[in-house]
């Protein structure tokens, strides 16, 4: 049965009201998701900072106490050969670990 008179505009902005409705929803939550997201990413950089703050802090203390004259970071500084004896990967991560326990 086909719509007569007013009840055709009624279900016509009835159907736009919702349409309208339905992408304000959708806005919000485009919205609601980059803040978090850019939340995230600030509290991640931080925490990141943090934690190579505390290895490069605990690297200095290592190569003092052992002597060290220079101690690269093999990701960013280019080295493409080191031998297993003078590796401190492990000394590092071992260090981290426990100063990282004592703050529990």
């Amino acid at each position: 049965m086909p719509l007569k008179g007013n009840h055709w505009y009624l279900a016509l902005k009835k159907k736009r009201d919702r349409g309208r409705e339905i992408r304000d929803r959708i806005n919000d939550y485009k919205k609601m998701n980059a803040d978090y997201t850019e939340e995230f990413q600030i509290l991640q950089n931080k925490r990141i900072n943090q934690i190579q703050k505390d290895v490069f802090e605990i690297a200095n203390t290592i190569g003092k106490q052992e002597g060290f004259l220079l101690i690269l970071e093999r990701k960013t500084a280019g080295v493409i050969y080191i031998p297993a004896q003078v590796d401190i990967t492990e000394k590092v991560i071992k260090a981290y670990n426990a100063k990282f326990s004592e703050k529990k």
